[in-house]
């Protein structure tokens, strides 16, 4: 799908998926978006660059999809969105980071190692996946944005938490099925708790 280039373009599309979803939802009880339409949403409102609008999605995607996991560019582009309303979306940040340790580096045009995706099949997590970046949407991150971004990912608070991350990865391509395991993927899916939520 092409992203639009105008305010309106983008509203006009935003109002189209919507409304799609909407009628979904209405027909069959819930919302089955395998085609990712919801993730997609957050490109467009991200490059609307409109905190109204951007807050009143945000809140209807976290009461649609409460447990859904995200993917790499959509959790960047709702962190940015989030902290352009000057706010501190520490943990949606750290989401960000951990869910494909490569993109903050190649955003920072620091580089990355190729090491990690020899630990996943999941395409969100390897480093080719962030070959398919949205143009328009890396065209739409500020110079403010990636000195945020920056500061934040070199503080000591990230920087602990994606050693961990790494660290339980790498033990988790060697450690069985069983209880030591579970504590190891309990312990990475909690790693991001120790950063403080945001609420719109």
């Amino acid at each position: 799908m092409k992203i639009p280039k105008t305010p309106r373009g983008l509203k006009n599309q935003i109002n189209r998926i919507r409304a799609k979803l909407s009628d979904f939802e209405m027909e069959h009880g819930s919302i089955d978006d395998s085609s990712g339409d919801r993730y997609y949403l957050f490109y467009l409102y991200f490059i609307l660059n409109d905190n109204q609008s951007s807050a009143e999605y945000i809140r209807w995607y976290e009461k649609k999809f409460p447990n859904d996991m995200g993917e790499p560019f959509q959790l960047l582009c709702w962190t940015l969105i989030v902290h352009r309303m000057g706010l501190e979306p520490d943990r949606l940040l750290a989401r960000t980071m951990l869910s494909n340790i490569h993109l903050i580096p190649r955003l920072l045009g620091q580089p990355t190692s190729t090491a990690r995706d020899e630990w996943h099949a999941i395409t969100f997590e390897e480093s080719e996946y962030l070959d398919s970046a949205p143009e328009e949407v890396i065209a739409a991150i500020t110079e403010e944005d990636r000195l945020w971004i920056g500061e934040k990912y070199k503080s000591e608070p990230f920087q602990k938490v994606l050693q961990r991350y790494i660290e339980i990865e790498t033990q988790l391509k060697t450690t069985p099925v069983g209880e030591e395991r579970s504590k190891l993927v309990k312990e990475s899916y909690q790693l991001t708790d120790s950063f403080k939520a945001v609420k719109l």
